[in-house]
């Protein structure tokens, strides 16, 4: 988030007529036992969307993957330490996430649980981005490379992080109109 902040202000002094209000949302853990937290998300979804505009980009941080034994994150079957070969199998299966979690317009015991092994940040909140884009939504990876922690929190490797940068888009194009209806069923 604060490589975003400080890509808006350089951008903003130079083009000083772009001043974007900034809210930041704060979505904390919402587990529990029972995974009901899953059901919270339309109402969350539901409250947001008066908050947006057509012309509101929505951003959320968190790491999409933290991969080896530093983190408690193995991935069954994951190739080892090779970080080239591991970067693919890795992204593969976040790719995979993301397109079934999107599609469905939902996260679901399933998904949530290869969220977790995966270690991604932002399992907690993809119910409600799932909510506020609606079914048959879709996920772009415009960036994506594993970083290695290992040197920087020294312990072995495999210590690695999945630096990426991903374009949540709506199916239709349209979120206002997902977002009005999200709005209506739910009030």
């Amino acid at each position: 988030m604060d490589t975003f902040l400080a890509v808006l202000a350089a951008y903003s002094e130079r083009f000083p007529q772009f001043l974007p209000e900034i809210l930041p949302v704060y979505v904390g853990v919402t587990q529990c036992a029972d995974r009901s937290f899953y059901a919270s998300a339309p109402d969350v979804a539901a409250a947001l969307s008066k908050l947006f505009t057509q012309d509101t980009a929505w951003v959320a941080t968190g790491d999409l993957i933290h991969y080896g034994p530093f983190y408690g994150v193995t991935v069954p079957g994951a190739p080892g330490t090779d970080p080239n070969r591991a970067s693919r199998e890795l992204r593969t299966r976040l790719e995979r996430l993301l397109t079934q979690v999107l599609d469905d317009g939902k996260v679901n015991d399933e998904s949530f649980d290869t969220a977790t092994v995966l270690g991604n940040d932002q399992r907690f909140i993809l119910p409600i981005i799932a909510a506020l884009l609606g079914p048959h939504a879709s996920a772009k990876t415009l960036s994506f490379d594993m970083v290695d922690y290992s040197h920087i929190l020294s312990t072995p490797p495999p210590c690695f992080v999945a630096a990426t940068l991903s374009a949540y888009v709506p199916a239709s194009g349209d979120v206002d109109t997902n977002r009005r209806s999200l709005y209506a069923e739910r009030h």
